[in-house]
């Protein structure tokens, strides 16, 4: 998985057990799609980690809206009850 293989990395290069206290939250950028293409990015609720897809990690509503993720909160739904359709956050 990407969250294994960054952290394998993070312990070779850096000498870093993650989740460590030194990165309370680590960036992940994908140079290409690699698994379908209908997502900018993702992270794991109540965690470190977020990976984003090209470019999408350069937008900041999408860092917000991943980083709440990691912050532990869920997609909240719109008035219909489907997710993605509360557009008045992130």
């Amino acid at each position: 998985s990407i969250r294994s293989h960054v952290q394998k990395q993070v312990q070779e290069k850096l000498g870093l057990t993650l989740p460590d206290p030194v990165f309370a939250h680590v960036l992940v950028v994908l140079q290409d799609c690699y698994q379908g293409c209908g997502w900018a990015a993702y992270a794991y609720v109540n965690s470190w980690l977020s990976v984003y897809q090209d470019k999408y990690y350069a937008f900041p509503a999408v860092q917000m809206h991943e980083l709440g993720h990691n912050l532990n909160l869920a997609h909240s739904g719109g008035l219909d009850g489907e997710t993605y359709t509360d557009h008045t956050c992130l």
